[in-house]
């Protein structure tokens, strides 16, 4: 067995994660060794575990663990080989998106993936991921998964093999297997346009690019062809708008940023808008993060209170918080309607209670709130399985992983509620 072992820590996003000590940190080099060591966590010590591939999710213990746990590092699965015949890539799950970009570029090929570079390419896909185009979540082109259940087999999950198990873990987080690779469509790296505007919150442009957001959240159905978030910030205060578009939609007429970078530069890719938004976001890494999510009925007016709101409470508090709000479309959702994904970011200096303030008055909206829960964004208190098919992702569970090892000895990522049926596991 190739595995290597080591007592330190590689960076991760969030200090909650990196200030976690393991008993060590376990790299294997091959789907064996990962099969491996799943044998081994069962052994009659029964070993706590958690897996870490690109470590950004920021709530504590979402892919580290204390001791007497090891974390298994996915880093040395950094392979990744283009297939001219079939238009399809195939990466190790220690990989990160612009390691993806990067090579895919030398091809002319680019994927449905994440925005922010330094994201891991596994923990992303396996919490569904929203990239652009935004029309459908980044998980529906996947082609294959190599995954190591908790027998310790190794398989294959696609459309023809396993056909269950590869629909489970299009939102399946912790629990049915660590995947080792990924097989994904690709598509040309047509040239677009994109980069980060900046306006005051007091003034007229701010309420005209959430317009202008509510209005996109309708256009999704028709295929998508622009893409655009905006975060909220209480520094300023200001709304900042993150755009891509493809090259041929005109650039926003939206008067008087107070900073506007955006680029449409002849040959620009999307690879290069994420680093544009990167240098802008507000987001350092290394520190402590809190994070938790919503979805929400568009509506520009609410969004606006939502923000007011937040600088109501925490007027002449410590803290830096900004909120972002993107498109979804309704095919996603069972009642067909499109949503806002709303992201609420605090930082190290803010008190645990204060996102909890204004997310709770937020949920008080009834009428304004929807149910998902969108996994990559969600604190780990957060339910993000409310409104799926349970019966579904638990049958799967029970034919895959049937002694629930993956629950017991799998620490981290999202579990699979309590279901009634199931009390048996």
């Amino acid at each position: 067995m190739g595995v290597r072992l080591s007592y330190e820590a590689r960076p991760y996003f969030s200090l909650h994660q990196a200030q976690m000590q393991p008993a060590c940190y376990v790299h294997p080099t091959s789907a064996a060794d990962v099969s491996s060591i799943l044998k081994l966590s069962d052994a009659p010590c029964e070993f706590q575990f958690a897996v870490r591939c690109g470590g950004h999710m920021p709530w504590p213990g979402s892919s580290n663990v204390d001791a007497p746990g090891f974390t298994i590092d996915m880093e040395a699965f950094n392979d990744i080989v283009y297939d001219e015949a079939t238009e399809r890539v195939t990466f190790g799950a220690g990989l990160r998106w612009g390691d993806v970009y990067t090579y895919l570029g030398g091809y002319n090929r680019t994927m449905r993936g994440g925005r922010t570079m330094d994201v891991g390419v596994a923990g992303f896909l396996l919490g569904g991921g929203v990239g652009f185009p935004g029309d459908s979540f980044s998980s529906a082109t996947v082609a294959d998964y190599e995954v190591v259940l908790s027998s310790g087999a190794i398989v294959h999950a696609n459309e023809s093999d396993n056909a269950d198990l590869f629909w489970a873990l299009k939102y399946g987080s912790t629990n049915f297997g660590i995947v080792t690779r990924i097989t994904m469509e690709t598509t040309l790296d047509d040239d677009v346009w994109g980069g980060v505007q900046v306006f005051a919150m007091d003034s007229p442009g701010a309420d005209a690019v959430l317009d202008e957001l509510v209005e996109l959240s309708s256009k999704l159905e028709d295929g998508m062809k622009e893409w655009l978030c905006v975060l909220m910030s209480n520094e300023g205060p200001s709304a900042i708008a993150l755009r891509v578009a493809h090259a041929d939609v005109p650039l926003p007429t939206i008067a008087n940023p107070i900073v506007n970078n955006l680029n449409n530069t002849p040959g620009l890719k999307k690879s290069d808008v994420w680093k544009a938004w990167a240098a802008q976001d507000g987001v350092m890494k290394g520190e402590y993060h809190k994070w938790m999510t919503l979805t929400l009925k568009p509506d520009a007016r609410f969004v606006r209170r939502i923000f007011d709101k937040g600088m109501e409470l925490y007027s002449g508090k410590a803290g830096t918080w900004n909120i972002g709000f993107q498109p979804l479309p309704g095919h996603l959702f069972a009642d067909g309607q499109p949503i806002l994904l709303a992201l609420f970011v605090f930082d190290s200096y803010s008190p645990d209670n204060h996102m909890r303030d204004l997310v709770d008055w937020v949920s008080t909206h009834t009428e304004m709130v929807k149910p998902f829960i969108y996994m990559n964004y969600a604190s780990g208190d957060q339910d993000a399985y409310k409104g799926m098919d349970l019966q579904r992702y638990w049958d799967v569970k029970e034919k895959y992983d049937p002694e629930n090892l993956l629950g017991k000895h799998w620490s981290g990522g999202f579990k699979l509620p309590h279901f009634i049926q199931h009390d048996e596991l």
